[in-house]
């Protein structure tokens, strides 16, 4: 049925042969970076999470 179980883990190498990338001869191959370089581009622009306003959350059971 296509299944494939692997007992070990990919080396480094075999990860990077298992990158979908575009034939050497496709004109659209310089258009865009490969999906590694567009996460790792992603990742880099990515704003840290903002922690919540606290000063909406002091107030006591008076308060409210």
């Amino acid at each position: 049925m296509g299944r494939t179980f692997l007992f070990e883990t990919l080396t480094e190498k075999q990860m990077e042969d298992y990158e979908l990338r575009p034939a050497p001869g496709n004109p659209d191959r310089a258009a865009r970076p490969s999906i590694t370089a567009q996460l790792k581009e992603a990742a880099r622009r990515a704003e840290p999470p903002k922690e919540p306003d606290k000063a909406k959350h002091n107030k006591s059971h008076e308060d409210r």
